[in-house]
């Protein structure tokens, strides 16, 4: 049903990766300038493995684009996960 999508998955799958490291640059900088961390450690953790799942998967289907994308994705998400630890829970919004 959607396979007129099949040819544009590597491009379409590395564009929707690019807007979440958009997303989350801004996040990851202005916890460098401040020095806290708001994200749980989990769900950092979790997200960074999960990427890296789907990286697999997508190497393994030939998506070469979407797995660089991804990637570098999951390295923002890590150095999330590494504010966390480094920084400690600073000002957490409860």
């Amino acid at each position: 049903m959607l396979g007129f999508l099949t040819p544009y998955a590597d491009v379409g799958l590395m564009l929707v990766s690019l807007e979440f490291i958009a997303s989350l640059a801004p996040t990851v900088w202005s916890q460098f300038k401040s020095k806290t961390c708001s994200v749980p450690l989990m769900s950092s953790v979790g997200t960074t493995l999960g990427l890296v799942v789907i990286v697999l998967f997508e190497v393994s289907l030939g998506l070469h684009f979407a797995a660089a994308a991804g990637l570098a994705s999951a390295v923002l998400w890590s150095i999330v996960a590494a504010q966390r630890v480094l920084y400690g829970g600073g000002k957490v919004a409860r």
